[in-house]
């Protein structure tokens, strides 16, 4: 089990070695300047493309994520797995506008500088919030030098022919995030929806709530109280 612990935490850490061949954040920027990849992702300049407003969460910038005229409609994304429901979009969203902020307070920081900037932010959240909440703090300090990750103490993955994610990670050891979805969650005061509806999704059995899921435009009264989600402040339910 502890072996197991151990290599949870090194294929996580993998991500943001610089011999890794994954980007923890690719699907949210090209990794290519964008007027050569992917440029219905920007406005024109390097600001990215927001959605409709959404209400409901308490941040009046609050925005869907950008969509085409389908239907039901299809986000303009990187990555089209960042719409599969309502949580996961939203916090696309928020890296979106994180960028953008990115960029606004940093003026005349070059493009590629921005991209590795908000990158940065991204990792530093997921080696100092998320691993030590699923992995035991032994387990870490063990990949550590006075208090700091130590690259000398991973194990990478050697890829032979083409790079690719172990199944050994992907497909049992980073499984345990499945385990951890609640049936339902509350998004901000008015809005209590189950993840996933009563009957064939999106839409619900007769005299069920519809779920949570995406990949269509969202429900402008949607938008989420982060607080109820991110440890930024206190909610009395």
């Amino acid at each position: 089990m502890e072996e197991a612990r151990i290599r949870i935490a090194e294929g996580a850490l993998s991500f943001f070695s610089p011999h890794s061949m994954l980007r923890p954040i690719a699907p949210i920027f090209p990794l290519v300047p964008f007027e050569a990849d992917q440029p219905y992702l920007y406005d024109g300049g390097n600001t990215f493309v927001l959605g409709n407003p959404i209400k409901g969460g308490g941040d009046p910038h609050a925005t869907d994520l950008p969509r085409n005229n389908a239907n039901p409609s299809r986000a303009l994304i990187g990555d089209p797995r960042n719409d599969e429901n309502t949580i996961v979009s939203q916090l696309q969203g928020l890296f979106l506008r994180f960028h953008t902020r990115t960029l606004a307070d940093n003026p005349g920081l070059p493009f590629e500088d921005i991209q590795k900037l908000v990158r940065f932010h991204y990792q530093y959240v997921v080696l100092n919030d998320f691993l030590p909440r699923i992995i035991h703090s032994s387990v870490l300090n063990d990949l550590k030098t006075e208090g700091h990750y130590d690259q000398s103490k991973l194990k990478f993955f050697h890829w032979k022919n083409e790079p690719f994610l172990p199944v050994e990670f992907s497909v049992a050891g980073y499984r345990l995030g499945h385990s951890m979805i609640r049936p339902d969650y509350r998004l901000n005061d008015s809005v209590l929806l189950p993840i996933f509806p009563v009957g064939a999704p999106p839409a619900p059995a007769p005299g069920f709530p519809e779920g949570l899921t995406g990949f269509r435009a969202m429900n402008p009264a949607w938008g989420i109280d982060w607080g109820r989600f991110i440890d930024i402040d206190v909610r009395t339910y």
